[in-house]
């Protein structure tokens, strides 16, 4: 169910991305195909949605449009193999998990 998201479950939806993000204080982590770095998106109360890669120390403002496209795609990637590819995490690990740390 789209309110009970919890960090580590797997996004089956744009509700549950909304859910997660909005209503949760979650981030979206997305795991593209390799080689690409993992992307998290969150909504900041003050910036609107953000976007972080692995590896990057800052985010950066993007539009809900951009977020959107995103989610849609990598949840029709969750059925392929090597796992789910868009899960909800805890939103103040962003910055230590994108910058390389546990």
């Amino acid at each position: 169910m789209a309110d009970d998201v919890q960090p580590g479950d797997t996004i089956a939806s744009t509700d549950e991305a909304n859910a997660a993000a909005l209503d949760g204080d979650l981030a979206l982590r997305v795991q593209p195909p390799a080689p690409s770095a993992t992307q998290y998106y969150f909504a900041d109360e003050q910036c609107g949605w953000q976007f972080q890669k692995c590896g990057h120390s800052r985010s950066r403002s993007v539009s809900v449009e951009f977020v959107r496209e995103r989610v849609e795609s990598a949840i029709a990637r969750n059925d392929r193999p090597g796992g789910a590819s868009i899960r909800a995490v805890e939103r103040d690990v962003v910055g230590r998990y994108a910058e390389g740390g546990a």
